[in-house]
């Protein structure tokens, strides 16, 4: 094992962690295959979510897109790079750069993202210190960036149709808020926004 390799391959870390003395390295990589559109959003999000659990700031991210053969023109690629450098000034992370390609064979997009990250020796959280009593602190719904990601791949494909928002629960208050039938749907839900 090299011995500046603090965390390395195992099954259920997503993320790197490389000893450089005064500070860690958080690095991951990881491939997004499943989502319709703003793949560029989710691919930054999701990738920075994994440097980010580990207590780490995410610093540079890189791209590569895979592009299927329809693809051809520079269209669809200047429209995920707008989203991937959106998204990235939205986080203060710099992009670092990437490699673009069209793939013979693919019937969809693929982006592959990696993240960099950095944390202070004593700020890095690992889950092997979690112990039965610790609290959970939740800052959004469970599961909200798959399940957003779900919902608007099966919508673009047709297969259902567009819910509506019925409720609210307003925590701050406990009660609970009729709505409208107007607001958040899942065609409009961003990781992290909602817009009417």
């Amino acid at each position: 094992m090299i011995r500046d390799l603090l965390i390395g391959p195992q099954v259920g870390d997503n993320a790197a962690v490389i000893d450089l003395g005064d500070r860690y390295l958080v690095v991951t990589t990881d491939p997004i295959t499943f989502a319709a559109d703003h793949i560029g959003r989710y691919t930054v999000h999701i990738i920075t979510k994994d440097v980010t659990v580990l207590g780490a700031r995410p610093l540079w991210f890189f791209v590569v897109m895979l592009l299927p053969e329809s693809h051809r023109t520079p269209g669809p690629a200047e429209t995920i790079m707008t989203d991937v450098r959106t998204t990235c000034d939205e986080l203060s992370v710099t992009l670092g750069g990437g490699y673009t390609e069209i793939t013979q064979g693919l019937d969809r997009r693929i982006l592959v993202g990696q993240m960099i990250g950095e944390v202070a020796p004593t700020s890095l959280v690992r889950k092997t210190r979690i112990a039965t009593g610790d609290q959970i602190l939740l800052t959004r719904s469970v599961a909200i960036e798959g399940t957003a990601m779900l919902a608007r791949e099966k919508l673009h494909l047709g297969v259902f149709q567009q819910p509506r928002l019925v409720s609210t629960v307003d925590f701050e208050r406990g009660s609970e808020r009729k709505g409208s039938g107007k607001g958040c749907t899942l065609a409009n839900c961003k990781i992290g926004e909602c817009s009417s």
